[in-house]
């Protein structure tokens, strides 16, 4: 395969860090919970048939962690009658003085962590070191209903294993408890099951203009560190922040002042610094005068969402990785769209296509969309595809910034690659337009008129390399600019390129580069050499 078509080229080996976390003895006590029809007291420990999708999340150094001597357990299950409960054959870990280990479940004694699921370097995402766990959650709780899934997840604790019978589980489902970064809550089929989460929910108009919040499972109020595992969500997922109306309500007052000094004081927003990522939150409850909180560490791991996709707001840290996103109806929204803040994602290897034409605009159907102050974020390796309409594959918007697409192909839309309003310091690299209707890269178009291009809205600092346009029309442009200050354009295969005639005066002038000079793009440049 030729080198510009290699996401995994040797700088992005260096995205994945990981350390291995011994696993906790699980213990069985009782603790009370909401009551679920026909509970079983089937209660099992440490799990080696855990798959490699439970890998653990980034450890926080602030949330406490209850040892496991003291923790509590409970399953939670409701079996149809005549269906039995899992042998525990499996040896279970000698327990430790003064603890009684539950039942070990059936399985493999070992898993390998797969490498391709796990955050990327917290050096570019901000997110706290990541951690691999082994498979040993610190109990397991059964699940055969829906009644009782809603319960487990109620009652769910860090270290919990939530294992579903195979089967259509009929929601909504309403998240708001938490594990922890060393102990996330992992939900995945039992071995051998296909699992289906749906729910019967509203349908928006083709002209919406916004994102619909009504989906089939929804993380609300700060819910944090989940790991959902080879899944099939029809319905689609919400993942939200405490306050995130007011935080979205104070920016978009913000961006129609055209007030970007205002914006771009929240930490790690005006320069380059994800380390300030975790001050965000703390900076915006005082200046929305109300307790805000993200949710931190959502991993959507190898799983199917269909009808409607994923939509993320004050969410930080998280992943979706393996996962196939596809025919999302028209009016709710992109396939994946994090907005309001949610930054220091890991976006990797998903497929994603069929996001129903928008009659409103073109933000209502993108195959993967960052927006609001979405920054930090690793969008590496998608492919976004079979897209009608207006579409595009892959946008920022509205002050995102910092964030690295590399790796992505967009096949079948019209634009291909967009950086919208307000875009500072985006990578864009070795991304594959293809079969494009309109422009591969396209970047503030909508600053053509401007004289300058402004901090409020145009395209600041972006790197553009090793990137192509490849079966696409004559007629569709490879590259086109609005407004730009301080981009590096270099090493690209675009065969036709299109800058605005201002942007063409002054690009010198604005330390914008070209292959190294200081001359505006030509459509005769198209070359990836020093790729």
């Amino acid at each position: 395969m030729p080198r510009h078509l290699l996401p995994r080229r040797p700088v992005l080996a260096t995205l994945l860090l990981a350390v291995v976390v011994a696993p906790a003895t699980a213990v069985t006590v009782q603790v009370a919970g909401r009551p679920a029809p026909a509970v079983a007291a089937e209660i099992s420990g440490p799990s080696p048939d855990l798959s490699p999708d439970g890998t653990a999340s980034a450890p926080s150094a602030t949330a406490p962690v209850t040892s496991s001597a003291s923790r509590s357990a409970t399953t939670v299950a409701s079996r149809p009658a005549g269906t039995a409960a899992s042998s525990a054959s499996a040896k279970a870990p000698a327990p430790a003085a003064g603890v009684t280990p539950a039942p070990a479940a059936t399985g493999p004694s070992s898993v390998t962590p797969d490498a391709s699921l796990t955050p990327a370097s917290p050096g570019l995402t901000g997110a706290p070191l990541a951690a691999a766990l082994s498979a040993a959650p610190l109990r397991t709780v059964r699940v055969s209903s829906a009644a009782a899934l809603q319960n487990a997840f109620d009652a769910a604790r860090p270290g919990d294993l939530l294992l579903l019978d195979g089967g259509t589980y009929r929601g909504p489902f309403l998240i708001k408890s938490s594990g922890t970064g060393a102990h996330p809550v992992v939900v995945r089929p039992a071995s051998g099951a296909n699992v289906t989460l749906t729910a019967t929910l509203s349908s928006p108009s083709c002209n919406a203009t916004g994102p619909d919040p009504d989906r089939t499972l929804r993380f609300m109020d700060g819910a944090s560190h989940w790991v959902l595992s080879t899944l099939s969500i029809n319905g689609g997922v919400v993942i939200s922040g405490t306050n995130a109306d007011k935080t979205q309500n104070w920016q978009s007052k913000l961006i129609n002042a055209k007030n970007w000094q205002a914006r771009r004081a929240v930490p790690s927003s005006g320069a380059r610094d994800s380390g300030l990522l975790v001050s965000a939150t703390a900076y915006l409850s005082t200046v929305v005068g109300s307790p805000v909180s993200s949710a931190d560490d959502i991993r959507i791991l190898r799983s199917t969402i269909t009808g409607k996709g994923i939509f993320g707001r004050l969410t930080r840290f998280g992943v979706i990785a393996g996962t196939t996103i596809t025919d999302i109806a028209c009016g709710t929204g992109p396939a994946l769209w994090l907005s309001n803040f949610s930054s220091g994602w890991t976006i990797r290897g998903n497929d994603v296509s069929k996001v129903a034409d928008s009659s409103a605009s073109h933000y209502m159907h993108e195959g993967i969309r960052m927006g609001n102050q979405s920054n930090y974020n690793v969008v590496t390796n998608n492919a976004v595809h079979d897209m009608p309409g207006d579409s595009r594959g892959i946008t920022t918007d509205q002050d995102s910034s910092w964030n690295l697409i590399t790796g992505n192909t967009a096949t079948k839309v019209s634009l291909g690659f967009n950086d919208q309003q307000a875009g500072w310091g985006n990578t864009w690299s070795y991304n594959v337009a293809s079969n494009v209707g309109a422009a591969g890269f396209s970047f503030r178009m909508q600053d053509i008129g401007l004289s300058a291009p402004s901090p409020n809205s145009s395209t600041f600092y972006a790197v553009v390399s090793c990137n192509r346009v490849v079966a696409s029309a004559p007629s569709v442009r490879g590259f086109q600019a609005g407004a730009m200050r301080g981009v590096t354009v270099k090493s690209n295969a675009f065969s036709t390129a299109y800058v605005g005639r201002n942007l063409a005066g002054y690009w010198a002038a604005q330390g914008n580069t070209f292959n190294g000079t200081k001359k505006p793009p030509v459509s005769s440049a198209a070359t990836t050499t020093g790729c």
